[in-house]
């Protein structure tokens, strides 16, 4: 499974859980980034997969864990449309919830502050779900055998011996 689509179920999912923060993708370049909604936003960002062991003898096929982050950024620290409450509805809307084409649902590993800036307050949501690498061309001839594939040696003379 590629990436991206699984960000983009992200994305999609809590722009409808939670529509009264501006939900996008973690900016490409945050020093420059500007928070223009009056309340906050929840930046997505991929971070990092762990792969398991093929058990395919031809194409490559491995479990996939790919981990997420949501960093939560708001005016305010404290009460109802404060980071912390945001958390909690990040938590609540990802959690448990399975994204299309993944084999388990989302599962929460640990949430940190990271501190205020300029009267911003920022919380970090780490969080994974499985799915699956597949390779997605043929694999190269001379590879493995396929298990239960028997030769044709039609072509061949047998060998006689008086």
């Amino acid at each position: 499974m590629n990436t991206l689509p699984v960000l983009d179920d992200m994305v999609a999912r809590l722009s409808a859980r939670l529509p009264g923060l501006h939900v996008a993708y973690f900016p490409d370049n945050p020093d420059t980034f500007t928070l223009t909604h009056p309340v906050g936003a929840v930046l997505l960002s991929y971070s990092r997969s762990t792969y398991g062991n093929s058990e395919s003898t031809g194409a490559v096929i491995q479990p996939q864990t790919m981990r997420f982050i949501a960093t939560v950024v708001l005016r305010q620290l404290n009460g109802q449309d404060g980071a912390v409450d945001a958390l909690d509805n990040v938590r609540q809307a990802l959690g448990g919830w399975r994204p299309k084409n993944c084999l388990r649902p989302v599962w929460l590993i640990d949430d940190v502050f990271l501190g205020e800036s300029q009267g911003l307050w920022q919380y970090a949501l780490t969080f994974a779900t499985q799915s699956f690498f597949i390779q997605d061309d043929d694999p190269e001839d001379g590879g493995a055998p396929l298990a239960g594939v028997i030769p044709d040696n039609s072509d061949t003379k047998p060998e006689v011996t008086p």
